[in-house]
Formats: C-alpha cells, sequence, structure tokens
C-alpha cells in the first residue's frame, strides 16, 4: 500500500568518502551511498544510486507506559550524531527469520536519489501489509527500491507500525477515508486490498475478546458487559512474543482473518459507506492480483494443512461456514450462488480435486479482494473522480511460486506483484540462481516501475492507461503485454455488492450487517 507524502523535514548533505551526513530538524543524521553501476544496465539485475538512510525514528519509543498511548512526538533523534546505517529490529510478529524484534519499532526507511540536490523529489509513502499483524521495512531492500524508483528520481519512504495487539488503523485505503487524513497525501495508491477487508464484521473476527480471555482471563460476559477493570494493566505486562505466538494460529486458519479496524474513533469516526462523499478527488490507483487467495491454497498445501485430495465440495462449504461468517443464515443459498459462479459445472463432488481448489480459490478472492475493491473504485467514480486508475496484475511467472501445483499454471496470487514492483532480492536472486527468471518478468517489473513513477510524479501511469468511468469501469490487465480492458472484475461485483445482498436482504455484501446506507447508482456490470 502507499501513501505519496511530503517529509516533514529539509535534508543537507554533507559527504565523507560513502556516508552521507544529513542535518534535519531534529538532529544530525548519518546514512550511506549506495551505486549499484549505470541506470538500464542490461547486463545488470540492479542498477541506478541513491543515499539510503535505515532505522530513522519518527516518534518516541511506544514503550512502558506509551505502550498504549497515541504516538508521541519525537523533538530530538536519540543520540547527537543518529547512524541510519544498519536495519533496526521489527515490530514483535510471528514466522520472522533472521530479523530480531522489538517493542521499540517505529521507524522509517528512506531512499532519496541525492540529499545534496536542490531539486524537489516526490516521495512514495509505502505502508506495507501483512493483515496487521505481519510485515515490516527489510522485507524492502535497497536494491529494488533504487532500481525501480530511486534511479527514476522519487524519495522512497518505508516505515514500519505497531502490529497484533497493538495494531494500528495506518492501513492505505482506512486513511482515504479518514477525516483527519484529508489533505496529507496527493495521490494514493492501494494493492490487493481495501478497508472492507479489515473491517470488523464484514469477514474477519474480532481477536480482541479473544486475546483478552487468552491472556488475562477476561471472560466473554465480562467483555460483552465492558466488565475489565485490570485489562489494561494485564495487558502492559503482557510479553508481546508471546501474543506473536498467538498470532501463528490466525495464519493457520484455527482463526479467520487478523487483527481489525473497529470504525468508531477519531482515526475512522464511521463506516466508509457513511464517508465516501467526504473523500477529496484525488488521483488513485487501485488494483487486485487475478488470483490472490491461490497463495493459501499453495501454503496449506506446502505445509501439508491439505493435500491435493482434500478440495471437495464438502471442504468448500466448510471454509464457506468459517470466512463468511455473516452468510450463516441463509447458507445454503449464498453456497449454491458460489458454486454455479466458480466451479464449472457438472463437477463432481467428490472428484476433479484441482477444479475445486481453483474454484475455492477463485470464490475468496472475489468475495475478499476483488469486489471490495470493485466496490471502493466505484465509490470513487460516484464521487466524478475523474483521475481513478484501476489494474489487476495477471502475469505468470515462476518466480514467488513457493509449490507448482499439476495442472495450475503459475497463478498470479496475492504475493506476486510486490515481487515485481519492489523487486524483491531474495526472489530475483533465487530465480537467476535456479535459472527461472524470464525477460517477460523483467518487462513486468520495468513496467511498474515506469508507470508507478509516473503516477507517483503526474498524477497519472501513462498516456495509454485511461481513467475508469462508471460506464466502463476499465482497468490495465498487467502481463508482459499489458492490455486495456473494461468492466473491471465485472462477475464478483454482480455476485457480492448485487446477488447475495438480495438473497440476504442486506445492503450490501462487503458492507457489515446491520449498517445504515444502501450504496448509491446503479449496478456496475
Amino acid at each position: 500500500m502507499l501513501v505519496y507524502f511530503v517529509l516533514f523535514f529539509l535534508l543537507i548533505k554533507i559527504s565523507i568518502s560513502q556516508l552521507v551526513y544529513v542535518n534535519t530538524s531534529r538532529g544530525q543524521i548519518f546514512g550511506y551511498h549506495e551505486d549499484f553501476g549505470p541506470i538500464y544496465n542490461p547486463t545488470q539485475l540492479w542498477y541506478g544510486s541513491g543515499d539510503v538512510f535505515l532505522g530513522v525514528p519518527y516518534v518516541q519509543p511506544p514503550i512502558r507506559e506509551l505502550r498504549f498511548k497515541k504516538p508521541q512526538k519525537l523533538d530530538k533523534f536519540p543520540s547527537a550524531l543518529y547512524n541510519a546505517t544498519f536495519n533496526r529490529p521489527a515490530c514483535p510478529q510471528p514466522f520472522l527469520v533472521n530479523v530480531s524484534s522489538s517493542e521499540d519499532c517505529l521507524i522509517m526507511n528512506i531512499f532519496s536519489p541525492n540529499t545534496s540536490s536542490i531539486e524537489k523529489y516526490p516521495v512514495l509513502f509505502w505502508i506495507h501489509g501483512g493483515a496487521g499483524y505481519m510485515g515490516h521495512a527489510q522485507k524492502f531492500p535497497p536494491h529494488g527500491v533504487i532500481r525501480n524508483f530511486v534511479s527514476r528520481g522519487v524519495v522512497v519512504v518505508i516505515i514500519q507500525y505497531r502490529l497484533g495487539l497493538l495494531a494500528g488503523a495506518c492501513y492505505t485505503d482506512i486513511l482515504s477515508y479518514s477525516t483527519q487524513a484529508q489533505g496529507l497525501f496527493s495521490q494514493i495508491l492501494t494493492e490487493s486490498g481495501t478497508a472492507w477487508l479489515i473491517l470488523n464484521g464484514t469477514y474477519t473476527t474480532d481477536l480482541s475478546p479473544i486475546r483478552a480471555r487468552q491472556l488475562c482471563n477476561i471472560s466473554e460476559k465480562d467483555w460483552n458487559a465492558k466488565n475489565f477493570p485490570d485489562l489494561k494493566k494485564c495487558l502492559s505486562n503482557v510479553d508481546l512474543n508471546e501474543c506473536a505466538k498467538l498470532d501463528e494460529k490466525v495464519f493457520n486458519k484455527d482463526l479467520v482473518g487478523g487483527w481489525v479496524v473497529i470504525p468508531g474513533d477519531e482515526i475512522l469516526p464511521d463506516w466508509p459507506q457513511n464517508l465516501w462523499q467526504s473523500r477529496k478527488n484525488i488521483p488513485v490507483l487501485t488494483g487486485t492480483n487475478q488470483e490472490e487467495y491461490a497463495i493459501w491454497v499453495i501454503y496449506d498445501l506446502t505445509l501439508n494443512n491439505t493435500q491435493i485430495s482434500s478440495y471437495t465440495e464438502d471442504y468448500f462449504d466448510q471454509q464457506f461456514k468459517q470466512t463468511f461468517q455473516k452468510y450463516e443464515t441463509p447458507k445454503q443459498e449464498v453456497l449454491t450462488l458460489l458454486k454455479e459462479t466458480y466451479i464449472p459445472p457438472g463437477t463432481p463432488s467428490n472428484e476433479n480435486h484441482l477444479a475445486w481448489a481453483k474454484g475455492y480459490s477463485n470464490a475468496w478472492t472475489a468475495g475478499l479482494f476483488a469486489a471490495c475493491d470493485r466496490k471502493n473504485v466505484e465509490y470513487y467514480l460516484l464521487k466524478n473522480n475523474s483521475n481513478a486508475y484501476i489494474f489487476e496484475h495477471a502475469h505468470k511467472s515462476k518466480l514467488g511460486q513457493p509449490l507448482e501445483i499439476p495442472g495450475w499454471d503459475r497463478p498470479a496470487h496475492h504475493l506476486t506483484t510486490n515481487i515485481f514492483i519492489w523487486m524483491l532480492e531474495d526472489d530475483w536472486n533465487l530465480a537467476l540462481s535456479e535459472n527461472i527468471a524470464t525477460l517477460d518478468d523483467f518487462m513486468v517489473a520495468d513496467y511498474y516501475a515506469d508507470t508507478l513513477t509516473n503516477f507517483v510524479k503526474y498524477g497519472n501511469p501513462s498516456t495509454n492507461w485511461k481513467p475508469a468511468n462508471l460506464t466502463s469501469v476499465s482497468y490495465m490487465e498487467i502481463t508482459a503485454t499489458p492490455v486495456f480492458r473494461d468492466n473491471y472484475r465485472s462477475v464478483d461485483n454482480v455476485v457480492f455488492n448485487h446477488a447475495i445482498p438480495i438473497i440476504m436482504n442486506a445492503k450490501s455484501s462487503t458492507e457489515p450487517p446491520n449498517t445504515n446506507g444502501l450504496m448509491p447508482g446503479k449496478i456496475l456490470i
């Protein structure tokens, strides 16, 4: 997720060898200059140069008495000359490998084309994904950042934010609805996720009462009655690494979804369907991967949670009950619709397991990602935003495929876009060592680098990428040879945003139940 942002301090560079010294309003800091060689050198995977500052704190450490406080302003860096030449710990989370963690983790990594230049560069402000309990800045090393963005004249800022039990609502799409964030950014780009996916009551389980019981013995009765006077004291002494271990169960499907956002505070005072008209009409670029949910099928197979023979009609029904909890009644009509739409006609209940696996992936991709993104786009268009651009990543590649499933050709799943946008070093080095990277892969990476840089600089991706409108809802299908198409995720839109609500006699399937306000406008196919 990305936000176009303006940095709060002026950089003044003094160079000593490869170190880069900068004076800021918070004190002096030094990073280093990285040079990967001439730009567009076809003999090199990495190219370009830039000044790198790692682990720069942007607020006071949220520790001890500040654990549950709002971010506190940082007036001065913790040392007179702050060393920004090495990575700092990630925020506590599960599944970290060769990366340390600490509650003192609110830092940003900054990459600049040239801090001594008098030129003012546009800034790409990146808020990583991870369902509110995973992700960190080290996932985006200098190699890809410099190659795809800094070498093209863009400053990149990558932040870390509190996760899990302490997760803050700093997701890009959430901020687009926030009344406090209006005017803070000039463009906005969301990729593989919208506010609807992480709103409490939409598709995910609120983990707060569950963690209160597990960590502090707060009963469901006391939680519902708000009878927990000692909860804050208890949670103030909790080991966040223990919380992170509990979050592993979220990924393993013991619980559904990640940490959620609950509207009703100053960041998000209301539901998006009641706030969309207050959003500013600024350029927006949004999109999804063609087969988002395939990665969860692949992970389940890789971890031996399932076998390909597990994918049957019964499995489809069980997963539906767990994921789409608000459709529990009347579930049969909704299940029938999903099967008729996403499962090939005539597929036997306990045979053709690949068809059930693909259908399961396609239905969950539609409900959790595509229909939500389509709904979000329509809110922009209904407000007459003439600079809304849409994409679908459809490039099939061996990069980022932890498991090949016979008969399922390299799905463009949830994690693939970042591999090409950020040229993730580990994925590309592995691909080159195994000789699986293709010319098409490089063409897709370059396409993202060029179009996203253009969007950051000028507010549009390219001259032949037209903005969407209510008539066509057009989008760019991104492969090595991108194609401009009409009717973005139209089937998913009809199923989840229109047909299912009729079955449920509800407002919209991508809205929480029992909320006020129909989505205005006609059905856009």
